[in-house]
């Protein structure tokens, strides 16, 4: 594309992410609730470089701390925020990689990343 190359990611580049950052030191725990209302914030990503996990996300099972590791991961990438990477999972669910399809439509941030965490859990289940 205009001579610009295009990234490849392998299916496990953000976990890799992951545990270069957890080794780094840039994997915390923030001492802080992520509720807010009827919505939970399990986890944030800041400058696709630091993870920082809130009170709830101690308190689930290793299932669903398995899956908001993964989407946290994810966010290690540059350029993958919650708007981009449940638009993509979006056009996979919907249309297939052949069709472009569309990339979704959601509220807020919320909503793109409650997506991702349906999609992660629809999808790699054990």
């Amino acid at each position: 594309m205009n001579g610009n190359p295009i990234p490849s990611y392998g299916a496990n580049y953000g976990l890799n992410e992951y545990t270069t950052a957890l080794a780094a030191g840039r994997v915390t725990a923030s001492g802080s609730s992520g509720r807010s209302g009827d919505v939970i914030t399990y986890g944030t990503t800041t400058n696709n470089s630091t993870i920082s996990w809130n009170r709830e996300f101690y308190g689930l099972g290793l299932d669903d701390q398995a899956l908001m590791t993964l989407h946290e991961s994810l966010h290690l990438i540059p350029n993958f925020s919650d708007f981009a990477i449940a638009g993509a999972a979006n056009i996979m669910a919907t249309r297939g990689i052949n069709n472009p399809g569309n990339a979704g439509s959601f509220r807020d941030q919320s909503a793109a990343s409650q997506y991702i965490n349906a999609q992660i859990k629809a999808h790699c289940q054990p």
